[in-house]
C-alpha cells in the first residue's frame, strides 16, 4: 500500500477538502504528523490544532481534582483544537 502525501490526507477531510492547495501547503509547513499508539494519552496544548488523519481519539478533560470527564470520539477527518488555535486563546 502506498503512503499518502500530507496534502492529500488532509483533502480527505471535510475541514479541508475545499482548500487550495497553497493553503494546504501552509498547513503542512507548519505542523507535523505524529503517529500514536492505542490507549496513549495526549495533550493537545492550546493554540494548536489536531486532525484526526485515521482511527479514533477518546477526548476527556481533568477538572481541578484530576478527575477525568469524557467528552467524546473524535474519527478520522475531523479536527480539534481550532476554537483555540483561532481566538489564539485557552480551550474551554
Amino acid at each position: 500500500m502506498t503512503e499518502l502525501d500530507p496534502i492529500t490526507k488532509l483533502k480527505k477531510c471535510p475541514t479541508f477538502m475545499d482548500l487550495k492547495d497553497a493553503a494546504l501547503q501552509r498547513l503542512v509547513k507548519d505542523g507535523r504528523e505524529v503517529l500514536f499508539e492505542k490507549g496513549q494519552e495526549l495533550e493537545t496544548p492550546d493554540g494548536h490544532i489536531l486532525v484526526v488523519l485515521a482511527g479514533e481519539i477518546s477526548c476527556s478533560i481533568l477538572d481541578a481534582a484530576d478527575q477525568r470527564f469524557p467528552l467524546g470520539i473524535a474519527g478520522a477527518g475531523e479536527v480539534l483544537g481550532e476554537l483555540s488555535y483561532l481566538v489564539g486563546g485557552e480551550a474551554n
